[in-house]
């Protein structure tokens, strides 16, 4: 379908394995390996902090993986609509940076519309 998939994805799905396998001793440097039969998996973490300051700093949210809990809908100008998905992360980020500019309106870096 034209859409690239990332190396690791190749190398641990079920046909990456296999081609593992069967070239095993070559990759290895010649030496004899047992076949694997399973890897672990790491996913990265979505986790991020609430605040900076006081106990948020140390509260974190996480988002099941893969979602996006926020859909935008844009109308430009000439009346097109865009259309974007908006992480939840950079919801909370945006909210924040906007209670920021409520209550220290000079020190905010947030532009204006």
């Amino acid at each position: 379908n034209g859409k690239k998939i990332p190396a690791n994805e190749v190398a641990f799905s079920e046909n990456g394995l296999d081609e593992l396998n069967k070239n095993i001793t070559a990759l290895n440097n010649g030496k004899k390996h047992q076949p694997i039969k399973k890897v672990r998996v790491f996913e990265e973490s979505g986790r991020f902090s609430l605040g900076d300051t006081g106990n948020k700093k140390d509260k974190f949210v996480e988002t099941a993986s893969g979602t996006n809990l926020f859909f935008a809908i844009y109308k430009d100008n000439n009346g097109k609509r865009n259309y974007k998905t908006i992480p939840l992360n950079e919801i909370i980020e945006s909210q924040k940076l906007g209670a920021f500019e409520k209550l220290k309106p000079n020190e905010c870096s947030v532009p204006k519309n």
